[in-house]
C-alpha cells in the first residue's frame, strides 16, 4: 500500500494525483523535477517524467535531471518496495530494517508501526557535533536514512539491495560558465511553478544573489529575519536591505525561544539535532504566504562559506555530512509542515558539481561566488561576512544546548513507549 499527500505546484489537476499505476508498478513521488518542461515541452506534470524515466532506465533514470525528489515504487509482481532519493537527499526518506517492508518521508511515521530502541552512537554524535555525520543513522536502531542518490529495495525478508545510482561528480568548468548555471538554476526555480513564489532573505551574500536573479523573472515576495536587532552590523544590513528589497516584504525581529518553543521544535524536527537555526526558521515559515519559497541554502557548503574553509578543504564533509544530516532535513520538515515547497538554486545538480570542481583556493570564504556576482550587487552585500540565522543560546554554548535536546528527546521517547 502507498499513501501520498500531494502539494500541487505543477500539473495541479486531479489527474496527476498519486499513487500512479503503470502495469504492475505503483508510484509515489514527492519533490520536483524542475527541468521537466525543458526536456519535454509537452509534459503537463513532472510525475510523467518520473514514471517514464524509471520505466526506461530504472532508478538511475533521473540522474540527468535537476530538482529534488523521493520516489517510492511498489512492484506488485515481484513483491518488492523500492525507494530512491535525489543526488543530495533533499527530500529525505527513511525505512525500517526490522519489520515488514516500510518506508516514509518522516521517522515518526515508521516509529508508529512498531517499537523502536535508541541508537546510542547517534545520540553521542549529536552532543559532540550537533548532528550525526553517519548519515544512514537516525535516533532509532530500527530506522535508517536513505543516502543521497541511493536506491533501496525491500521485500518481506527485509532490505535486499542498496546501491548509489545517482552520485554527484565534480565537473571542471570556468567561473563564467558556473555563474550561468547559477542564473539558470534560479530562473528554473522561479518559472517552473504554477503558483506564486516567495524567498527567504538573510541579509547576506547567498540569498541576496538569489533574490537579485529571481527578480528578473517575475514578482518574488521577500521575507527578512533580523535575529539580533541590537547588533549594529545586522542593523546596518537591514537598512541596506530596505533599499534593495521591494516595499512589499515581511520582517521578523527578536527571534528567540522559550522552553515550550524548543519542545515544539524538537517534535517538529523528530531528531534532537541543533535547533539554533530551526526555531528562527519556524517563524519565517509561519509567515510565508506562498506555496513555493526560494532560499540561499547550500552556498556555504559548496562554495566554502564556513571559517574552516580557510584552514582546510572541508567541502566533501560539508556537503555529505552537515548538509545531508542537518540542514536539508531541517529545511524540508520546517517548510513542508507549513505546506511550502522550498527551492534552493545553489543545490542544483550542475551548480553543486561545478562548485565541487573549483580549486580550494577559490572555495575559501566564497571568493569565487563573491567575484561572480560582485558587479550585480551593492558592494556591502557582495562582501558581507556570514551571519548565521540562529538563536543566541546556540552561540553561547552549542554543546550544552545539544545535551538538553538529547535529554528532552529521551524523555519524549520514554513517555511514548509507555503508552
Amino acid at each position: 500500500m502507498i499513501g501520498h499527500a500531494r502539494l500541487p505546484i505543477v500539473g495541479i489537476g486531479s489527474e496527476n494525483d498519486q499513487p500512479f499505476r503503470r502495469g504492475h508498478q505503483y508510484f509515489g513521488f514527492v519533490g520536483e523535477i524542475l527541468d521537466f518542461r525543458e526536456k519535454d515541452p509537452t509534459a503537463e506534470c513532472d510525475l510523467q517524467t518520473v514514471v517514464n524515466a524509471w520505466s526506461k532506465e530504472g532508478p538511475s533514470g533521473l540522474r540527468h535531471h535537476d530538482g529534488f525528489w523521493a520516489v517510492v515504487m511498489l512492484d506488485d509482481l515481484a513483491g518488492e518496495l523500492h525507494v530512491l532519493c535525489d543526488y543530495l537527499a533533499q527530500k529525505p526518506m527513511y525505512y525500517r530494517v526490522d519489520s515488514f517492508p516500510s518506508v516514509a518521508s518522516e521517522p515518526n511515521a515508521l516509529v508508529a508501526l512498531a517499537s523502536v530502541t535508541i541508537d546510542e552512537i547517534y545520540m553521542s554524535s549529536v552532543i559532540k557535533w550537533g548532528y550525526c555525520p553517519d548519515t544512514v543513522r537516525t535516533p532509532y536502531n530500527e530506522i535508517k536514512h536513505v543516502l543521497p542518490g541511493e536506491h533501496v529495495v525491500l521485500n518481506y525478508h527485509g532490505v535486499s539491495r542498496r546501491k548509489i545510482v545517482d552520485p554527484l561528480c565534480p565537473v571542471t568548468m570556468s567561473e563564467p560558465a558556473l555563474k550561468k548555471e547559477i542564473e539558470a538554476a534560479v530562473k528554473r526555480r522561479v518559472l517552473s511553478s504554477d503558483v506564486p513564489v516567495g524567498i527567504l532573505i538573510s541579509g547576506g551574500l547567498d540569498s541576496s544573489i538569489v533574490y537579485n536573479l529571481a527578480q528578473r523573472h517575475g514578482k518574488v515576495r521577500p521575507y527578512f529575519a533580523d535575529t539580533e536587532a541590537k547588533d549594529f552590523e545586522r542593523d546596518a544590513v537591514y537598512l541596506l536591505m530596505k533599499d534593495v528589497l521591494e516595499p512589499n516584504y515581511h520582517k521578523l525581529t527578536h527571534v528567540d525561544w522559550d522552553a515550550d518553543d524548543i519542545t515544539k521544535g524538537l517534535h517538529l524536527m523528530q531528531e534532537p539535532i541543533d535547533l539554533g537555526s530551526l526555531l528562527p526558521q519556524c517563524a519565517l515559515a509561519n509567515a510565508v504566504k506562498e506555496d513555493v519559497c526560494l532560499t540561499g541554502d547550500g552556498a556555504d557548503e559548496v562554495f566554502g562559506g564556513y571559517g574552516r574553509s580557510t584552514r582546510y578543504d572541508s567541502q566533501w564533509t560539508d556537503i555529505y555530512h552537515e548538509l545531508v544530516a542537518w540542514h536539508l532535513p531541517r529545511l524540508d520538515r520546517i517548510m513542508m509542515s507549513n505546506c511550502i515547497e522550498v527551492r534552493s538554486p545553489f543545490l542544483a545538480r550542475q551548480v553543486v558539481q561545478g562548485a565541487m570542481g573549483l580549486p580550494h583556493s577559490r572555495r575559501q570564504n566564497k571568493e569565487a561566488l563573491r567575484d561572480m556576482f560582485r558587479k550585480d550587487l551593492p558592494i556591502p552585500l557582495a562582501d558581507q561576512p556570514k551571519m548565521p540565522l540562529r538563536s543566541s543560546r546556540i552561540e553561547f554554548d552549542r554543546e550544552a544546548n545539544s545535551q538538553v535536546l538529547v535529554g528532552l528527546f529521551r524523555s519524549w521517547h520514554e513517555e511514548t513507549t509507555r503508552r
